[in-house]
């Protein structure tokens, strides 16, 4: 239960991330932050290199399909993200504290 709450917390400072951001999109103000690499990867969930501000259009038109995110990614990026998306996962405490420290 301890790591719901902790996970919460992170998800609320993973988002603060769009504050006076421009979309990557289309350069409208950012309202959201958009995870290039699913949610459920843990490893990738809170880090900022898998953060893409992004307007709420914008927002639905990568999740409906419409959009690439990688068209507009740097090939660095995105070979970061392919590298850590395969990489094992177990989060601890420690995990949770370093993620936190990254995001403040």
């Amino acid at each position: 239960m301890r790591n719901k709450y902790i996970e919460n917390k992170l998800d609320k400072m993973f988002q603060e991330l769009s504050r006076n951001k421009l979309c990557a999109i289309c350069g409208k103000p950012a309202q959201a932050i958009h995870h290039i690499i699913g949610r459920t990867n843990k490893a990738l969930r809170w880090d900022r290199v898998n953060a893409l501000p992004v307007c709420l259009a914008c927002h639905r038109k990568i999740h409906d399909g419409q959009v690439d995110v990688y068209d507009y990614m740097p090939e660095e990026r995105m070979l970061y993200l392919e590298t850590k998306r395969n990489a094992i996962c177990k989060p601890d405490a420690e995990f949770y504290k370093q993620k936190e420290k990254e995001l403040k």
